[in-house]
């Protein structure tokens, strides 16, 4: 299936003719861009297109890989870029919250000592893999 469906407002069209370009000369791609969902939640995407040759060196298929990723690689000129929507963060808007005294800490024998002092701790969540197994058809 095509991926344009993917694309949006904020989609660079310097990467996508980087993509025709790669297609058109039968070279590897690699690119991150902006991708958006049904509901038009924006994310990014690395997208990645190889060319399958036969024995003779003839193109006869193309196979394509993408996956989300948190945000383009510094050597990317989209690099910093935050999506549309996306509020920037600074180290002076974190708030850590009332982190107690190290007086507050546990005790280093294993024993729960100043545990009733201290923030709870928030779950430890995973991002999936990716988009599940798309599959990219040119």
């Amino acid at each position: 299936r095509n991926c344009r469906f993917l694309q949006g407002t904020e989609t660079s069209q310097e990467k996508l003719k980087e993509i025709s370009k790669g297609l058109a000369s039968g070279e590897d791609v690699t690119i991150t861009l902006i991708n958006y969902m049904a509901d038009g939640t924006p994310f990014w995407n690395k997208l990645f297109i190889a060319a399958l040759r036969d024995a003779q060196n003839n193109i006869v298929n193309y196979i394509g890989v993408i996956v989300k990723v948190a945000s383009p690689e510094p050597s990317d000129p989209e690099h910093g870029k935050l999506l549309p929507g996306e509020q920037p963060v600074s180290n002076d808007s974190m708030d850590f919250g009332d982190l107690g005294d190290a007086e507050d800490a546990p005790a280093d024998d294993g024993s729960a000592a100043g545990a009733g002092h201290l923030p709870a701790q928030a779950p430890a969540t995973t991002m999936g893999g990716g988009l599940g197994a798309p599959q990219l058809t040119m």
